[in-house]
């Protein structure tokens, strides 16, 4: 099935000149192609056909019609223009409704069309100029003064206006400008406040004459942030025009109705075949019926060119004529959704010579080719790199709606999902899933192009292009990072913990990151020397002498699967250490007071050293304890000595592992036998009181891994596991 089997299509590829209209057989043509909805129709009455009319004596107004470059503004004005002058051009007009609206002002006018882009001459020279000209054709006597000796703009016009009556006493004249605000941007301030009051006095004296007077623009004026030194001035102008706003849905309505309409034989067709995306992509269920009217065209695509301010000749219709044209006659993919969406124009404005004039739109242009040239040579993943290039184009598009380069402004994953229809093979048709992708291919974006004009914003989660941003240092980090060895990870880190303690405190021992610490205990009047140490607990015997404390600052990445542990501190070791230090302390802290030794007293000292270490009081009970039940054991079964075989202790250390490992043995028993071989004792021959004494000092070897040791150290010491 191909795009032609789906729609009827009918191209607009020339872009309508209000001036042409002038000829008779181009503003019928113009009246029978133009199409417009009932809505629009609606629209119109009231702030355009009440306003032109003469019939009924009423406050008229100027009025203004605001449409985007390619919104069919030109078009409606030359419509207006050429049923304005001939009546016999309604009965072309494809809506009818517009047609009975539009009889009150049909063949009543003669009309005066002025595009005025372009031009440095103050507003009165401009339209004044084309006045004296088109009266000088019809034969009307009026001699337009200069701007320079007019004091009275108002009796200028009156005088104007008595002039034309002379001639068409029953008519009244149209006065219709377009392009006014490319005009206006191309003056200063002092000539841009002149402008406007000539512009306020031509909107005055439409209610006192049968002057009327349309100008058309590509945005509004009076709400305007570009004209906001002249607000007060525009305040005024506003009284004296209306204007009608072309929107995007009307801009919908032709694209439907006009150049992509269908049968409704083929917006089934289409139903049919979007139906299977619809899980997909937030919203298509709900507005489906406008995706099958707009299809192949996406509905984001006409509101993002709604928005692009910065584009002169961005003609929207004009460019969806040629975007259909160059796939009319390809096939419609059966397996993704074959819609067309914005990112489609970014190759149309960077090929553009002109637009590329503008300062703004060549620095996007600039930034977005970097990208695109880095992802062509080094993206990594092929299968996602048609996507990479979609959300490229989409993003330089969308920069330039955001009125200005420094605006944070772009678009979430989910918006480029859904605004330009991305798709990839998947193995189900899952919505989480292509979101997924469509985040993976923005990192792997990021990453590719090592954070180069691309940003994303944490605080609303939109990526959009940066153009000021040459290196992003952050993913610069990140990528050396990655090449880093935990030790190299950990020395900088180990780096930013000593710039951070504010202190010169040399390596106590070279090479090695530790360094003695001393803490004032200003309640006892003396002070605890200890050790900072920056690594694993294993080098803590590489400090001697032994001091007070110990703090170790372990390293963050790689510790070699060591971890401290803290016991309760009612353990029996911990209190006895805790009792003998806390006489020490006593004692300690009565001399200081009593006699106040200098710290450098030999006996104080002396009694500060003898501060018990946790460690090393834990480690001795222990070794005690394990030493008297052995000799106790070995006392007991001294005649059991000589039962043992003397066979090569190598081979009864074998025929040990053997019976550890063996399928059917019992880890434990296999354990104690083990020990048995290693101690000479025979296994068999212990009883069970013994072997359950055998089995509790066993429970302290690595060989049996008990999780609750019956003695330990205070706080801050290690487990013995």
């Amino acid at each position: 099935m191909k795009y032609s089997d789906l729609i009827s299509f009918h191209p607009i590829e020339d872009v309508i000149q209000l001036v042409t209209a002038e000829n008779k057989d181009k503003a019928r043509e113009y009246v029978k192609t133009y199409v417009m909805s009932d809505s629009m129709a609606e629209s119109l009455q009231a702030p355009v056909l009440d306003q032109l009319q003469m019939d009924e004596v009423v406050d008229n107004k100027g009025v203004l019609i605001v449409g985007n470059y390619g919104t069919g503004k030109s078009h409606l004005m030359s419509v207006i223009s050429a049923i304005a002058t001939d009546a016999g051009n309604v009965q072309y007009l494809q809506n009818k409704k517009f047609a009975e609206q539009v009889k009150p002002i049909a063949g009543k006018f003669e009309v005066l069309r002025i595009e005025i882009g372009g031009v440095v001459m103050p507003l009165y020279d401009v339209i004044m100029g084309y006045v004296q000209d088109d009266f000088e054709k019809r034969g009307i006597d009026f001699e337009v003064p200069d701007y320079k000796s007019v004091k009275s703009i108002k009796t200028v016009l009156k005088d104007m206006m008595i002039a034309f009556s002379e001639k068409y006493p029953d008519k009244g004249y149209l006065i219709i400008v377009d392009e006014f605000l490319s005009y206006l941007s191309s003056r200063n301030e002092r000539e841009i406040v002149l402008d406007l009051e000539f512009f306020r006095a031509l909107g005055e004296m439409c209610s006192k004459s049968s002057l009327r007077v349309m100008f058309g623009m590509q945005e509004k004026i009076f709400d305007n942030p570009r004209f906001s030194f002249v607000a007060d001035t525009l305040k005024h102008v506003s009284d004296r025009f209306t204007q009608m706003i072309i929107t995007k849905e009307a801009t919908s309505y032709v694209v439907s109705e006009r150049i992509l309409k269908k049968t409704p034989e083929q917006k089934a067709l289409i139903r049919n075949h979007l139906e299977k995306f619809c899980g997909l992509y937030t919203g298509m269920s709900s507005r489906l019926e406008e995706f099958v009217d707009l299809f192949p065209i996406h509905p984001s695509y006409i509101d993002v060119f709604n928005k692009l301010y910065l584009i002169e000749n961005r003609h929207i219709l004009k460019n969806i004529s040629t975007t259909i044209k160059g796939i009319f006659d390809t096939t419609v993919p059966e397996n993704a959704p074959g819609i067309i969406s914005f990112d489609n124009y970014w190759p149309a404005i960077k090929s553009n010579g002109l637009l590329k004039s503008d300062p703004t739109i060549s620095r996007v242009v600039g930034a977005s080719q970097q990208l695109e040239d880095i992802i062509t040579r080094a993206f990594p993943k092929p299968a996602y790199k048609p996507m990479a290039m979609q959300i490229i184009y989409a993003l330089s598009v969308h920069r330039l709606t955001t009125n200005g380069l420094d605006v944070q402004f772009g678009m979430t994953a989910e918006n480029l999902k859904d605004d330009l229809c991305l798709y990839m093979l998947m193995p189900e048709q899952d919505a989480d899933f292509l979101l997924s992708a469509v985040k993976v291919t923005l990192k792997e974006i990021m990453t590719t192009v090592s954070g180069q004009f691309i940003i994303f914003n944490d605080a609303n989660s939109q990526y959009y292009i940066d153009v000021d941003k040459v290196v992003d240092y952050d993913e610069k980090i990140k990528q050396k990072a990655t090449l880093l060895t935990d030790d190299e990870m950990n020395r900088s880190f180990y780096g930013v913990v000593y710039s951070c303690l504010d202190w010169d405190a040399k390596q106590y021992v070279t090479n090695f990151n530790i360094y003695e610490y001393d803490l004032n205990w200003d309640s006892h009047h003396i002070f605890r020397e200890g050790y900072l140490f920056m690594g694993l607990p294993g080098e803590r015997s590489t400090a001697q002498p032994e001091r007070d404390f110990y703090i170790h600052i372990m390293p963050p990445y790689d510790n070699g699967g060591i971890s401290v542990q803290n016991l309760p501190d009612d353990s029996i070791a911990g209190k006895q250490v805790q009792s003998a230090n806390a006489i020490v302390d006593a004692v300690s802290a009565t001399i200081m007071k009593q006699h106040n030794p200098g710290l450098t007293d030999p006996q104080l000292r002396q009694l500060i050293a003898a501060h018990i270490d946790d460690d090393s009081f834990c480690r001795y009970v222990i070794q005690q304890d394990i030493s008297k039940i052995a000799l106790d054991l070995r006392e007991t079964h001294k005649d059991d000595f000589f039962s043992v075989p003397e066979d090569n202790p190598l081979k009864g250390f074998l025929q040990a592992v053997d019976e550890t490992v063996s399928e059917d043995s019992d880890p434990e028993t296999a354990s104690l036998m083990f020990i048995c071989k290693r101690l000479k004792l025979n296994f068999k021959k212990l009883s069970d009181e013994e072997k359950k004494w055998l089995k509790k000092i066993a429970e302290k070897s690595d060989l049996l891994k008990n999780p609750n040791p019956q003695r330990g150290g205070s706080k801050g010491t290690k487990r013995l596991t």
